[in-house]
């Protein structure tokens, strides 16, 4: 386990908040929002599309978590002739049907599979994120027609203050098809994948240090990108 402490700029979030707006020229706010509410470049149709079929398909419209959230057809992913994928929603198997047909060598999650949260003035644990991978190198993860197998796992631990820490795990995976032998299960081997988890990334918050994120770019993104491998990225949401 790594610990670093230097290089790394420490944010207080309401006090940069206050300080854009206070600081923006007038009328800024204004254009700002006027941009956002604008028509998108890309349009939603196959989306719409799929809302007005969900009498004959109800699964799809069980996909979209965030159905006030349109996502463009620009960057649609299609899964097989007539597969359904929605960008921010998927069951665990969609996930990693993504993953092998995308070729995705890097997922990275930013935030944990459950976060504490206040309800009824009580603190309870809530789910932010399916458990799409093994966290034991002994139990493979079975989903179907894959098994997902852990192999190795490192973390990075980040020195916010002499309390606080900032942690990325970084795990590697192989996903094998999955293949009943008797009481094992085995299978060829489909896929090989790094998965970099931000774990203490709250899912209203932003982190308190950037030295984490920059290190998940240079060491895990921008390599994929330079060989023309897909990056998925998710958050929550």
């Amino acid at each position: 386990m790594a610990v670093r402490a230097k290089h790394h700029i420490t944010i207080s979030t309401q006090d940069q908040f206050i300080n854009d707006i206070t600081t923006k020229p007038g009328g800024e706010l204004t254009r700002e929002w006027n941009q956002i509410q604008s028509p998108q470049k890309y349009p939603s149709v196959a989306f719409e599309q799929e809302e007005k079929r969900a009498s004959k398909y109800p699964d799809h419209l069980r996909k979209n978590r965030y159905r006030s959230i349109e996502l463009n057809d620009f960057q649609r992913i299609l899964m097989g002739a007539n597969g359904y994928f929605r960008g921010n929603y998927a069951s665990v198997i969609d996930f990693r049907k993504v993953v092998l047909q995308e070729k995705c060598a890097v997922t990275v999650a930013l935030c944990n599979t459950y976060e504490e949260a206040i309800e009824g003035g009580k603190s309870v644990m809530k789910e932010k994120s399916a458990q799409y991978y093994p966290v034991e190198r002994t139990t493979p993860l079975l989903l179907g027609e894959f098994q997902v197998l852990l192999k190795k796992v490192t973390e990075t631990v980040y020195t916010v203050n002499k309390d606080e820490r900032e942690i990325i795990a970084v795990s590697r995976f192989e996903i094998r098809e999955t293949q009943k032998t008797g009481l094992r299960r085995s299978g060829k081997l489909l896929h090989y994948v790094i998965h970099v988890n931000y774990e203490l990334w709250s899912d209203l918050g932003v982190p308190k240090l950037t030295q984490p994120i920059i290190d998940i770019y240079n060491e895990f993104v921008e390599p994929s990108i330079a060989k023309n491998c897909p990056v998925a990225i998710h958050c929550s949401a």
